[in-house]
């Protein structure tokens, strides 16, 4: 999944920000030859405000009652999602995240393998501070640059090494249900406390998420860390 984010600079100007969101959202989706883009928000109340100005109050309303609109403009059919009824059964889908928390980005990368790119807009900085340490991003500015971010969890080699091994032998589908799972995570990271290699528990939410875990396993393993 392709992840771009809006740049920081535009974070006081949250009109400016949208519409550019939507631009770059719309031409990944022109790349991908789609006739569709998904528009998510928290919730159907964040359609109001800048989503409504930019839009207009009739896409708004058809977005709220039927979950979709054409938009002329862009020749392009915007459908609708939230948090609540974030679901997909096709690949390749172009995605904005308008003004999304923290908590409706996770849910956006668990269906990760169901969306090519997405689109982050923020409406704080706080918002995105976990996402954009976790994952390699572009940030584009208003000008249309672009610039490649990479993460900055800046791992020690023994703790990337530590989680490879417990994603390779707990069942990370599972999201530590197991019990037998948990303690040999709990012994694997205990062992790297005791041989005093410094990391912390952040780290090993985001490097469990790189390694392909759903949001509440690394939760769940960021959670067994504390308690080490």
């Amino acid at each position: 999944m392709d992840r771009c984010i809006i740049d920081d600079t535009l974070i006081n100007d949250h009109a400016e920000g949208l519409k550019l969101g939507f631009i770059v959202a719309a031409k990944n989706a022109s790349d991908k030859e789609l006739k569709e883009m998904i528009l998510y928000v928290d919730t159907k109340d964040n359609l109001f405000g800048e989503i409504e100005k930019l839009l207009g109050a009739f896409a708004v309303n058809k977005l709220r009652k039927v979950g979709y609109c054409y938009i002329d403009e862009t020749d392009f059919v915007i459908r609708l999602l939230t948090q609540r009824t974030f679901s997909l059964t096709t690949i390749n889908n172009s995605v904005l995240a308008a003004f999304t928390s923290e908590e409706s980005l996770a849910v956006l990368d668990d269906k990760r393998e169901y969306i090519s790119s997405v689109v982050v807009v923020p409406w704080t900085i706080s918002d995105v501070s976990f996402w954009k340490y976790t994952w390699d991003y572009k940030s584009i500015c208003v000008d249309g640059t672009e610039q490649l971010v990479s993460n900055s969890i800046n791992a020690n080699q023994v703790l990337i090494d530590t989680i490879c091994k417990i994603t390779k032998i707990v069942n990370v589908g599972d999201n530590l249900s197991n019990k037998s799972d948990v303690e040999f995570a709990k012994r694997k990271l205990q062992e790297l406390k005791e041989r005093s290699i410094p990391f912390d528990c952040k780290q090993v939410k985001a490097l469990a998420l790189r390694s392909g875990w759903k949001t509440a396993g690394a939760v769940k393993l960021m959670n067994i860390c504390e308690k080490c």
